[in-house]
């Protein structure tokens, strides 16, 4: 690590209580790091110089404190002792300072920059936890994963870089991932025209291009490839390793905990729905840097 990185170690481990640090081991101190602000300092230091060119009275002190909720899912009351304010300061600035990390998802997340393969990305839903829409029930939002409600997101990645390509939502749980995938159902007489379909098929009209994705998306045979006992033996392998690295990257997603547990911010559907959608992409950013700074997803 450079003298910047190791400067901002410090001072984040200043702040969540460490120290005492001048006898310990890098590597200890790292992971103490990681595990109350989720990423490398490699990573956040990047962070913090594109949110400085961003924001001009950017704090330091409210971004640490906006890592550490949306990485432990603090609760407001802890944060308020821990850096020094209010609860209502809490509440403000950690959703100021999640807009602003989900700001770099146009610059991080797109889809485009593919080699000539054929195959370029893989593509699978993920459901995540949320309290009741009290105020819009209905059977749409059940997670048949955790029998409770909760919002569902597509994430798309590049095969062969670490990188996410695509990345929508929230959808309902109920909305299986075909749906999201086409932008709506086979029977829909409007179609969601964001969808990543439409992204391939504009780029299928110049040259060889397919994904690779679980069985759910049985039904798009031009767009995207599932394990199948006809294949051969390397592209099983390509498949296998495709949807394992897929895998690991919504790990990465869930080791931030306001992603794993049930959300319970935001007053009404609609609120609740935009809040945790600011959540995910700002956490989406998050393990993109995290990808670019030392952490990449393994090779297929």
């Amino acid at each position: 690590m450079n003298n910047d990185e190791i400067a901002l170690l410090h001072r984040g481990l200043d702040w969540i209580g460490f120290k005492r640090k001048g006898s310990m081991k890098q590597r200890i101190l790292i992971k103490r790091f990681k595990s109350m602000f989720g990423e490398s300092p490699a990573a956040i230091t990047k962070l913090f110089i594109d949110c400085k060119a961003k924001k001009e009275k950017f704090s330091e002190k409210y971004a640490f404190m906006t890592l550490q909720w949306l990485k432990t899912y603090a609760l407001e009351v802890d944060l308020a002792g821990r850096y020094k304010c209010c609860e209502r300061t809490v509440e403000k600035m950690v959703k100021e300072y999640a807009r602003l990390f989900k700001s770099f998802k146009g610059s991080k997340i797109r889809f485009g920059g593919f080699d000539q393969r054929t195959y370029q990305y893989s593509v699978d839903g993920k459901n995540f936890d949320t309290y009741e829409f009290r105020m819009k029930p209905s059977t749409q939002w059940y997670n048949h994963k955790s029998h409770s409600a909760g919002v569902k997101y597509e994430f798309a990645l590049s095969l062969w870089e670490s990188r996410c390509v695509s990345m929508r939502g929230p959808f309902p749980c109920g909305v299986n991932d075909y749906a999201v995938y086409r932008g709506g159902d086979k029977g829909s007489a409007s179609k969601d025209k964001s969808a990543l379909y439409y992204k391939v098929k504009g780029m299928q009209s110049t040259r060889l291009f397919k994904g690779i994705a679980d069985s759910g998306y049985v039904g798009v045979p031009s767009q995207l490839t599932y394990s199948r006992s006809a294949h051969s033996d390397d592209m099983k392998e390509l498949v296998k390793r495709a949807k394992a690295r897929q895998e690991s990257f919504n790990g990465r997603i869930c080791r931030y905990n306001i992603m794993k547990a049930r959300f319970r911010h935001g007053k009404g559907t609609d609120k609740r729905l935009a809040l945790h959608k600011t959540c995910a992409e700002a956490v989406c950013v998050l393990v993109h840097y995290g990808m670019e700074n030392g952490s990449p997803l393994f090779e297929i």
